[in-house]
Order: C-alpha cells, then structure tokens, then sequence
C-alpha cells in the first residue's frame, strides 16, 4: 500500500490499541467484549493492508509478553520455601496458561505470513499448539521463568511424592501442575534446552527407584520371600495409579510404560531368582494364592512373555515328577486295575487344570505345558510299558507305554457286564468313557488302543456279555469324533452289523429238521450225555474280526460237535454260494452241566442239581478227557495231548486256566508237583478233576449254580490280545502311504524334514521309528516310487 510522506500507516494508527488490550489481558486487567472483538478486527486489518508489518507485530508483542512474565517471574521469586515456590509457580503457570491459550486467537493471521503451516484441521484448539504466538510465549516463560528454578521445582514435586509413599497427605495438584508446565513447555518451546522426558520424568523415574531399592531388600530379610510377593504386587499396582496421576499418560510420552518398567526391574527383576526357587516349593504345598501372586508378577517382566516364560519349565517337572511318583507308588495296585491307573491320571489332570484355572487364568503357553507334560507322563514306558518290535525286518524291540491297553481294559470294565458297569449309572458310564477319550488324546500309540479295544469289543460280542448295545455304538462314535483313523473306526462298526446277521442266521437256523440232532453235552459220573438244544451261531466275517492269515488251532472236538458242523456247512451253503466257512475253535465256548460224585438230592426236588461251567471248546476239550475214566484217575501232559489233539502251548494254556483260576476257593482241576506258571509243567506233572468240587456241605445250597471258568476269551494262539507283528505291519503300511502322500506334494525332501513331517501326518495313530521309516524308504525305492539325489544322499525325490 503507498502512503503520502504525511499520513500514518494502518500499523501505525490501529497499534496503539491492540497493544493496550494485549497489555491489559496479560496483567489480569478486565478487557470489555467489544475491545476484544475489535482486536480480532485490528489486527487482521494490520496484516491485510501492510505486507511489511508482521515483523514489527512479533517484536512488539515480544516486548509486551516479556514485560508481563517477567512480573510473574518476580512473584514467584519472593517464596521463601519450597511449598511456597511450588504454590506460587503452579498459581502464576494456571493463570499464563490460560493466557497462552487465548491471546494467539486475534493473531491467527500472523501465522500465514511467518510461515506456519497447520498440519490439522478442526478447531483453532487443536491448532494452538502449531502458533506462532503461542510458541513464543511458551518460549520466553521458558527463559525467563522456568529454566531459573527447573531444578528447585523438580526436587520439590519429587520430595512431595515420596512424602506421599511413606504415608503423608499431600497436595497432588502442585505437583501435577508442574508436570503439566513441564510437559506444555516441552512440546511448545523452541528453545530445546531440556525435555520433559530427560528431565521430569527421569527424574521421578530415579527419585522412585532411590526410595524402593534398600526398602525392598529390607522388606525380603523381614518377613520373607512370600510375603514379599503381596508386597510388590501392591506396590506394583500404588505405583502405576501414582504413574498416571502425575506423569503424563497421553499419546505423545509413554511415561506410564516407562515407570512400569522400572517397578519391573526393582521389584521383580532384582529378586527373580529367589521368586523362581520359591516357586517350586509354592507348587509342591498347593499354595494356589501364592502361585496366583507369583504368575502376575513374573508375567510383567519384559520378555517373559509366552512360552519364554521361566515359570513353564519349572512347572512342566513339577507335574511330571509329581505324575511320576504318584503312579510309581501305586504301581503294584495299577498294574492289575485299570480303573485305578485311570482314575489316577484323571485325578492328576483335573489337579493340574485346577491350579492352572485358579493360578494362571488358562493362558494358552500353561495349558500348552500342561499338555506337554502330561503326554510326556502318559507315555512313560519306565513304569508301565510293553515291548514292540521295531519294524518287520528288526529283531530289535522298543519299549512302549502300556497306557493304551490300560485304557482299552478300563473301557471294557465300563461297557461289559461287570460289578464295575452294574453299579454305575449310564451318565455316570457315558461321562467316564468320556475321561478315557480325554487321556487317549495325549497317547502316541493310539493304535494300540483300537486293537486293544477291539480284542475286548470280540470277547464282549462273541460271549453277549455288553452291558449296553447303545452304549457300545455310542463308544464307537465317539472313537470317530476323536479323530481316530477312519478305516479302523469302520471295522469296528462292522463288528455290530456281523452279529446282527449272525443273530439272524441262527434264528433260521434253529427252524431248521436238522436242529433235533443236537445234544447239549454234560458231564456226569456215568458220562451219559442229555439231550436239548443248545446252539448260537456266530458267522462272522473274517477280515474284520480276525487276521485272514491266522491259523486254525488244532482240538479233538467233542462227537456230538464234530457231527454237527457239516449240517451248519450245508446251512450256510445253501444261503451263501462261492463262500467258505473257516472254523475257529479257540473262539468257541459253551456250558457244560457237571454232576459233583456223591452229590447229595436237593431237600426241596429230590434232584440232584448240576453245577454249570462257562468254558472254552478248548476248555471243554481238556475236561472230556476224563469222560470215560474217573475223575480221580491222574493224566500226565502227554496224555491230555493225545486226548485233545492240542499244541503243547495251547494245552498249557487251557490247563493252566482250569487249575488256577484267580479268586475261587476251589480249582477244577489239581496238579503235583506245585508249577509257578503253564511253563513248569514237565512230563512227570500230574492231573485230575477236584473232587471237591461244587460239593455240598450240610445239606446248604450253593450259592451259585453257574460258574465261569472262561475269563478273558483267547483271541490269538499266543495269547495276548494285540499281536504285535499285525500292529507292527499295519503301522509300515501307514507309514508307505503317508510317505508317497508327502512326496507326491513335495516332490522333493531331505530325510530330517520328511521325519518330522510324516510325524505330522501319524501323530493321531502312532509315532513311527526312524528305522521304520529307513526300511519303508528303501522298499519304496526297490519298487520305483522314490530315488536318493546323486549329490545328497541325505535327499530324496518322487518319481512320476
């Protein structure tokens, strides 16, 4: 704008006013509506119509702001004490603060021209922090005022804070109004000569550790390490609410977390060793509030996050020791009760979910360490284990735990009609097949335990001793559910369709001419066999009952048997064409009705009552052995042999069931000399019917007229339920198909990786040995499916 040399500029005229107002608003003097609004027109008429004159405006409100501090500054200097000098500061701050947030408002148009860019939007107050008036009056209470007792000021709030720990009453607004001085002035100020960080804050930050570091140690010598962990959860807990009262706690500093940190470090860190070797002792006495204390206090510590946590190991042999002694102590007890071991490993597991439920809020890394130990427990071989062979080319056995099979005879105990089944609600059965489902989930070999199971779902189908058709199925599904292999689950479920068609064809046998030939065979003193018919067939289908390769055991059938079977032959030919019977004897069972001698009429029917004897054709086969001769008369081995036409291990066997049968007062059958078990019998050992047996005394009726001499059905000429080359045989045929899976993918893999991945694949049925996996490669390679790299032998690739 051009001016004549006599006339006054729009600086010149309009100045004068606006520097009134701005000294009367800086010295507290009243300022009427209308003079402030008519600041607001001033000024932007001065920067509207004079380019030149902001630079005069900035040095002139400068002189004005300076004036007014350095009043304040003299006010604040005339305390004597320290409360003093803190009242008078945060009073003199409160009032320039407010001040410093309304006197850039007029001069919002200076920023335009100085260059200030407004990097928000909205409101002028989330653009204050961005004026340059502002700034520059952050900048000359920063010089003048501030920077002169920084230091007095600091040591004063820090003095007040530690009053306020050791249990005084303080005034907490002057110390708050410093740090918000501090903080205003740190992100406002351009001068840069300190920061709230470097200084308030660290200075807090020292003043706190200072005043815990001997407490602390003192505390821990007074009343121990376990009082000291409610101690420092307090203190914890005092410090951070005292954190974010008087520190700053918005987005711009991260004083609260920083604080923390060194509370960590103080209470926590500087006594970690004696918290974690207290720790072992709190898990041993259940000390379930002293755990809670220990896990909330060790989980600040940066970096013990997660599984880096040092309280897992810790835990992970507190519950492995403790399973371990627990069932090495009762291992006696377990070994003959599976409801005992079972009941022990539920026992163990809810204890361990219990303390990390109430102790450690569930987090994933303790039940992820609870569920390694208690597999790590659950798959022990140096208490209870069985041995397996390595592969099928191996003579080398390893030993495996003997967990499966336990499992699979408690399950039995549920599902069979037993004492255990007989008293147990079905919710109650249903919920403890549940807890074996729960166990088996931890198990490696859970392909033992569908053998297993289905050795006893056979006896339990073949004898109808299930205590619950329903409850079987339902067992079956639940398999399923689980995650059990689908082709083994499948088989057992055609166990129930086989004895459903089984039932069926029995019925129409039973309407057959030919049934009026069948004699029930009994047992008497005269050895007169009675008539009555008294079949059940069981035709079952071969691959999923038994091995199709199993051989036939060899016995001298009873007459009346050995005629009866081509009539059955010819039933089932007839109904089924191109299909072959395969005979099964040592599957075979019956009751044989056995007169005591010298056995007294009843009083009540003058009828001499028999004794009837569940027992194997086996059985049965033993017994006739004596059919035609006294009961009395002594046989030795090789006699029976030839009676029964058995294999020696087979006779044995059958013998020793029969003489020592657990848990009866009386044997059937007597022996001399004494054996430990079938293995000592020898050609000299002698044998003959009890004739004791069953005998009456005193005219009183028995208490039982049926007894059962069976026991546990052989399933398998060596006598145990799983054998262990078919589990050994189905585990390489698992093992082949999931290795040309993995390569058929892949293409191409080094032997370690194709180890843990294929583990990968089976860990639901079993854990292959790596010399396994060495002999299904190389059968894999003799028939063309892998090729070993030319330049890593270590590396193998899938051929097309």
């Amino acid at each position: 704008m051009l001016l004549s040399p006599n006339q006054e500029s729009v600086f010149q005229r309009r100045w004068p006013a606006v520097n009134d107002v701005v000294h009367r608003f800086l010295n507290m003097e009243h300022v009427p509506q209308a003079e402030w609004v008519k600041l607001f027109e001033d000024v932007y008429q001065i920067i509207s119509w004079e380019d030149s004159c902001h630079e005069k405006m900035f040095l002139c409100l400068n002189d004005s702001i300076k004036s007014a501090i350095l009043k304040s500054q003299q006010r604040v200097m005339q305390s004597e004490d320290e409360t003093s000098l803190l009242k008078a500061y945060n009073h003199e701050w409160t009032l320039f603060s407010e001040k410093s947030e309304n006197l850039p408002n007029p001069f919002a148009p200076l920023d335009n021209f100085l260059g200030v860019k407004h990097k928000q939007s909205g409101p002028s107050k989330r653009k204050l922090k961005y004026s340059a008036v502002r700034k520059l009056m952050m900048d000359i209470w920063d010089v003048t005022v501030f920077e002169g007792i920084r230091q007095k000021l600091e040591d004063s709030a820090m003095k007040l804070v530690q009053d306020e720990r050791e249990g005084s009453m303080i005034n907490s607004s002057l110390v708050i109004g410093v740090r918000e001085s501090c903080v205003c002035l740190s992100a406002s100020s351009s001068t840069k000569q300190w920061s709230y960080v470097d200084h308030f804050e660290a200075a807090y930050i020292k003043s706190m550790a200072n005043y815990y570091k001997p407490r602390t140690t003192q505390y821990i010598n007074q009343h121990g390490i376990r009082a000291y962990l409610q101690y420092a959860r307090t203190k914890l807990a005092e410090e951070e609410a005292r954190a974010r009262l008087y520190l700053d706690s918005g987005p711009n500093f991260k004083s609260v977390e920083s604080v923390m940190e060194t509370c960590v470090e103080v209470f926590v860190v500087s006594f970690r060793d004696e918290i974690l070797g207290e720790f072992q002792k709190l898990l041993e006495e259940d000390a379930r509030e002293y755990l809670k204390l220990t896990h909330e206090l060790i989980r600040h510590v940066k970096g013990c996050e997660g599984e880096t946590n040092p309280l897992l190991p810790i835990l992970e042999e507190y519950i492995w020791n403790t399973g371990s002694i627990e069932l090495n102590d009762n291992a006696e007890v377990i070994s003959k009760d599976a409801s005992k071991y079972v009941s022990t490993l539920m026992d163990l597991y809810n204890r361990f979910s219990s303390v990390i439920d109430e102790c450690f809020q569930n987090e994933f890394s303790f039940l992820t360490i609870r569920d390694k130990a208690y597999q790590r427990l659950v798959n022990d071989t140096t208490i209870f284990s069985i041995t397996m062979p390595d592969s099928t080319r191996s003579t080398t056995k390893r030993p495996e735990s003997r967990c499966p099979t336990l499992l699979a005879a408690y399950s039995d105990m549920l599902l069979r009609k037993s004492p255990m089944s007989r008293r147990l609600s079905q919710e109650e059965i249903l919920s403890r097949l549940k807890n074996v489902l729960l166990v088996l989930k931890y198990v490696n070999s859970k392909d033992l335990f569908l053998e297993s199971h289905k050795a006893h779902l056979m006896r339990r189908l073949i004898l109808e001793t299930s205590a619950d058709t329903e409850m079987e199925g339902t067992m079956v599904e639940k398999l399923r559910e689980a995650g059990m292999p689908a082709e083994l689950v499948n088989r057992l479920a055609r166990m129930f369709t086989d004895i459903k068609v089984s039932h069926d064809l029995t019925r129409d046998f039973q309407e057959t001419p030919a049934l009026s030939s069948v004699t029930s065979l009994i047992i008497t003193p005269d050895a007169s066999p009675s008539p009555g018919p008294l079949v059940s067939l069981k035709i079952l289908s071969c691959g999923t009952w038994l091995p199709r390769d199993l051989p036939r055991v060899s016995v001298a059938l009873p007459p009346e048997l050995e005629d009866y079977i081509p009539q059955i032959e010819k039933f089932y030919k007839a109904k089924h064409q191109g299909r072959q019977l395969i005979w099964q004897y040592h599957l075979c069972h019956g009751i044989l009705a056995y007169y005591p001698p010298n056995q007294p009429a009843d009083e009540t029917t003058n009828v001499v009552l028999p004794i009837e004897l569940e027992v194997t054709i086996l059985q049965i086969a033993v017994l006739l052995a004596w059919r035609y001769r006294d009961i009395t008369h002594k046989l030795r081995l090789d006699d029976l042999a030839t009676a029964t036409a058995m294999a020696d291990s087979e006779l044995r066997r059958t013998i020793w069931s029969l003489a020592e049968r657990l848990k009866m007062e009386q044997q059937i059958i007597l022996y001399s000399p004494p054996a430990q078990s079938e293995k000592d019998f020898t050609t000299e050992t002698e044998f003959w019917i009890n004739p004791e047996f069953g005998v009456v005394r005193s005219s009183r009726a028995p208490n039982r007229r049926r007894i059962n001499l069976i026991g546990r059905l052989q399933l398998s000429q060596s006598g145990c339920d799983v054998d262990s080359a078919d589990v050994v045989r189905f585990r390489q045929l698992r093992l082949q198909e999931a290795v040309v899976r993995l390569m058929k993918s892949r293409k191409r893999l080094a032997y370690s990786e194709m180890y843990q991945q294929v583990i990968g694949l089976l860990k639901n049925q079993f854990i292959p040995s790596k010399r396994m996996l060495k002999e299904v490669i190389e059968w894999l390679m003799e028939r063309r499916y892998l090729e070993r790299d030319s330049k890593e032998i270590d590396t193998f690739f899938y051929v097309t």
